[in-house]
Order: C-alpha cells, then sequence, then structure tokens
C-alpha cells in the first residue's frame, strides 16, 4: 500500500458505489472501464547507450516506468563460482506521485539508513522473487570464466508516473528491457579473457526461458468485489491486493497477497485464470516488440528442419551466387517444398534416351534419383518403363539368378 493523503468520504462513496452498480446495472469504475478490464500497455525499446544499456519505457494508462539494463563483468561469488548477478535498483521521482516523497519521509525518520521504504520493498520482493524463485533467467550461461570472471547485470527501474498498478508497469518494462538488452561477445584463451566490441561481433541476448508476467488485483467488500489493474485512488479503497505472476506456459511464478481480507478457493480460481490469460497477452506483445526492433540474425535462425514454412521473415533475394546466403535459404526449404521443386524440374526436362548394354550387365545409374523414385510403381510397370534394354536386363538377371538357385539345390540334395 502506498503513503498517501486520505481520500475524503465522498471519493470513497463514489468509488464504492460505482463498483457495487445497482440492481440492473454491471459495476463500473471511476475511468469507465469494467471490473476486470485492464489498461491497453504499450512499450517503446528506447536504443544502444554508447555504454551498451538498453532501456525499455512501458506506459499503462497514466503510469509511465522505464527500466534500463547494462552488463560489466565482474569476479563471482565463492560459493557459486559458476552463476552471474542480477541486480535491481528502484528509483521513484518525487514528481510521479506524492505518496514517494510521503512514504521515503516517513520511513527515513523511523529508521536510521533511510535507503528504503514500502513501496521498494513491496517492488522488489515482486520482481526479484519472480524471475529468481522460477528461474527465468539462466544464471550459468552468464559465467565468463568459472570461478574468475561472471557478467553481473544490473537493472535500473524508475516510476516517473504513477496512477496506480506500478507493479504490473514495472513487471513488463523490466522483461521487455531484459529481452532487448545485448551483452559483448567474449572469447576465452586460458585464462585470458577477450571482450569484442559490437563493431567486431555481433551481441549475444540473455538466455531467458520464460517470462514471469505479474497481474495485480484489488478486493473490495471483504472480497466479494475485485478488479484488474487498480487505479491509485482504487489502491487506497480497497481492502486487500494479490499479484500473481505466470507465464505463458500456465505456470504459477509467484503469489503474493496484501491485506486481511479473506478471499475464498473460488475467487483465487477465478483470479489465478484471468492472470494466465493475461500473461499470454503481455508477453505476445512483448515478443512482437522486441521482434520488430532486432531484425532476424543468422545467430538467432532456427535451422531445425522441423520448423515450419514461414515462421521467419526470408532475406532478400540476391543474384545466384555461391554465398552463405544461398545456403540460408536452402536449409529453410522443407522436405514438401524440395520435392515440388524438384517435381517441376523433372517435367520441365526431356526425357533421355536409353543406351543399349550387352546382355547380363546392368545400365549405368541414373543421375535423377528423385525422378526413378517417383516412377518406380507408375501404372504399374518398372522404373525402366518400356524400355526394350532395360527389360533384356532385368530378363537376364532373372535367368541368372534362377540358374544360381538351381546349383545351390543340386549341391544341398
Amino acid at each position: 500500500m502506498l503513503f498517501d493523503d486520505a481520500l475524503s468520504n465522498n471519493e470513497r462513496d463514489l468509488i464504492l458505489s460505482g463498483l457495487r452498480g445497482g440492481k440492473n446495472a454491471v459495476g463500473r469504475r471511476i475511468d469507465s472501464r469494467g471490473l476486470l478490464e485492464p489498461r491497453r500497455a504499450s512499450i517503446a525499446l528506447l536504443a544502444r547507450d554508447s555504454d551498451g544499456s538498453t532501456a525499455s519505457e512501458v506506459i499503462l494508462g497514466f503510469t509511465r516506468v522505464v527500466a534500463v539494463v547494462k552488463g560489466q563483468i565482474v569476479e563471482p561469488r565463492p560459493e557459486r563460482p559458476n552463476e552471474g548477478f542480477l541486480v535491481f535498483t528502484f528509483n521513484f521521482s518525487p514528481m510521479a506521485s506524492p505518496a514517494y516523497a510521503l512514504s521515503a519521509k516517513m520511513t527515513a525518520s523511523s529508521s536510521a539508513t533511510g535507503n528504503t521504504n514500502a513501496i521498494e520493498v513491496e517492488l522488489r520482493r515482486v520482481i526479484e522473487k519472480s524471475l529468481r524463485n522460477s528461474r527465468a533467467i539462466d544464471m550459468e550461461s552468464l559465467c565468463v570464466l568459472a570461478g574468475h570472471k561472471v557478467w553481473s547485470i544490473h537493472v535500473t527501474v524508475h516510476i516517473l508516473d504513477h496512477n496506480g498498478n506500478a507493479i504490473d508497469c514495472a513487471s513488463i518494462a523490466v522483461l521487455s528491457a531484459l529481452l532487448h538488452y545485448r551483452k559483448n561477445d567474449v572469447t576465452v584463451t586460458g585464462e585470458d579473457v577477450v571482450v569484442h566490441s559490437f563493431a567486431e561481433r555481433d551481441p549475444v541476448p540473455l538466455i531467458i526461458h520464460h517470462l514471469p508476467v505479474s497481474t495485480t488485483f484489488a478486493f473490495f467488500d471483504n472480497g466479494k468485489i475485485w478488479v484488474v489493474d487498480p487505479l491509485n485512488k482504487e489502491e487506497r479503497v480497497a481492502e486487500g491486493q494479490m499479484t500473481i505472476c505466470a507465464n505463458k506456459f500456465g505456470e504459477i511464478c509467484f503469489v503474493q497477497k496484501n491485506g486481511g481480507v479473506p478471499i475464498d478457493v473460488k475467487t483465487i480460481f477465478r483470479c489465478t485464470e484471468f492472470a494466465l490469460q493475461r500473461a499470454i497477452e503481455i508477453t505476445d506483445l512483448i515478443n512482437r516488440t522486441i521482434e520488430g526492433n532486432h531484425p532476424l540474425e543468422p545467430q538467432d535462425v532456427n535451422m531445425s528442419s522441423s520448423a515450419p514454412t514461414g515462421t521467419q521473415a526470408a532475406p532478400p533475394p540476391k543474384p545466384p551466387t555461391s554465398s552463405p546466403t544461398d545456403a540460408t535459404k536452402a536449409t529453410h526449404e522443407t522436405p514438401a517444398t524440395s520435392a515440388l521443386k524438384s517435381d517441376t524440374t523433372n517435367q520441365q526436362a526431356s526425357t533421355p534416351t536409353p543406351t543399349a548394354t550387352k546382355p547380363g550387365k546392368a545400365p549405368p545409374p541414373s543421375t535423377n534419383t528423385t525422378a526413378a523414385s517417383d516412377s518406380v510403381f507408375e501404372g504399374g510397370k518398372s522404373s525402366w518403363g518400356n524400355s526394350e534394354p532395360g527389360m533384356e536386363v532385368d530378363q537376364a538377371i532373372l535367368s541368372e539368378f534362377s540358374q544360381a538357385a538351381a546349383r545351390f539345390s543340386a549341391k544341398k540334395s
């Protein structure tokens, strides 16, 4: 909960009466949304800075959050020599909301340090635990040289404007910024580590297994009324909140409940179903935004032959030369496409003239193996069709085989 100036009784009654609705009226919110209607989220990826850091800006209604990701190579912890670091820092602008300045003052007056406040603790708990406990990021992939060098990924979250539900907005900003970030490629020779610049080698993305997307609910009237994506005033009127972090695979990564309002099992299941569907939508939005800012690169292409055709953008056409682009195009062809091209070529090619061979000798093998295999059982004929030399050879082979079988039977008797 945010520390803010208290609402008047008229404002509280207006919010609650709108949520409750009437006898024949559906509950509405102060911004004309439905109870289970989240605000539209927009993501903007900022350009890479000179130090290699990237940023992502997310706007959720009038709530705006910017996440900046930067990486550097440091020494690992002795107890975990093969794992890197993932560090979070939260900055709250006093202009974002009066709650931030007031919360900081109250925490500083009651604490000797004053380095953290209640808002930062809540945001840090949700974002860090959803990423760490679910193992969304492969920490071992951040290892450069075991026991000596690892990557330390530093994520700084800036809360610029707050109009409610800063947790979900910050979660989307952090996930999109981590996917947008690229670290320098590294060459390890013995104990020597060489960090290549972006001009020398293409940067390498982080290995992220899944995206734990958070969805926050607010409860009113002892849990009988609940809304998704609450506003700032709704958060102050609410009797409790619950945040569910889920991914598109239907997995619950983290659950947090604030407030003492009781919630029945049926309501929790309904909130979970909504959070799972919301995770699929936000994940698709993040992926489409990342794909639009990062064109298809050779190392990102799935070279598996089982991948469906057309799932990735094809490279632009080039003149027919022996270049790596032609090899990449050939790799993307599926077996069905290759067979179709082969059949078209065979139909356009002229029928070769069969060469006469001596009896007892097989004809030279055909170089067009696809055409031979396709016409083996065509019309109930052999692969040689009605070619007289081919038929003579088949009869000679059968005769020689029969004679060999007769000699074997004679010896055995």
